[in-house]
């Protein structure tokens, strides 16, 4: 696992580096670390070649969720745990998307929970096989190749690059486990909750349309009940 530490302090540094060796000399995994010593530094050097980052939340300059903010424009993928000795800061983590955060100092019991949990979130990001059901039969793609998932009038809408594939929903309603926002009506509405999507830098918001395809349509509400097929549903747990 490539593993990325944005970090000011040393020792809180070094502490996690002794973490992370011992965890993966423990589950005999594959480690491979960078330190950074500022939220700039990592930005200016940022590759997409990391599949976790543990960042902390309060350093000098650029703060870590300020950090975050500018990382999620980039990479709204990645994996992403913020460490802290401030807790009335942690809940900010969660607008950015961040798996979790972990209290300073850090200890090996708590940090192995993390990792772990961060292995899971890793394993769902990766490039699964989604099936689509159509007229002409079952149908697999990758999880990548899929944009969005359109719901209209009751069928789905698998948009990727090159096709568009209509599958039939549910006539059962769903509760969507995904968005804190509702559908102004039953017409129309896109879902980003793959891999490929645009829109994949809030996965779990509903983005709802009227008349078009942009996303910019989107009204918050509540969110009630929809047709969702369980193969959608299925897909989207794989992803998150």
């Amino acid at each position: 696992m490539r593993i990325a530490i944005v970090d000011d302090s040393a020792r809180d540094r070094d502490q996690l580096l002794e973490c992370l060796n011992r965890y993966f000399s423990d589950t005999k995994g594959t480690l491979e670390t960078t330190c950074f010593t500022d939220a700039a530094a990592f930005l200016k050097d940022y590759h997409y070649s990391f599949d976790f980052i543990i960042l902390d939340i309060d350093m000098p300059g650029l703060s870590g969720i300020e950090a975050a903010k500018v990382l999620r424009e980039k990479d709204p993928h990645v994996t992403l745990m913020f460490v802290t000795n401030m807790p009335q800061y942690a809940i900010e983590a969660y607008s950015v998307e961040a798996m979790d955060y972990m209290l300073k100092p850090v200890s090996y019991p708590d940090f192995c929970l993390k990792m772990k949990k961060a292995e899971r979130y890793i394993r769902r990001n990766a490039d699964a096989p989604v099936k689509i059901q159509t007229a002409d039969g079952p149908l697999m793609r990758q999880a990548s190749q899929i944009l969005y998932v359109e719901s209209r009038q009751h069928y789905l809408y698998y948009h990727t690059e090159g096709e568009v594939l209509k599958s039939g929903a549910s006539s059962l309603p769903r509760r969507n486990p995904f968005c804190p926002t509702t559908l102004p009506g039953p017409e129309k509405a896109t879902w980003s909750i793959f891999p490929g999507s645009a829109a994949l830098t809030d996965p779990m918001s509903l983005q709802a349309e009227t008349g078009s395809l942009s996303a910019d349509a989107a009204a918050p509400l509540s969110c009630p009940p929809i047709p969702v097929t369980q193969e959608a549903s299925d897909a989207a747990d794989l992803l998150f």
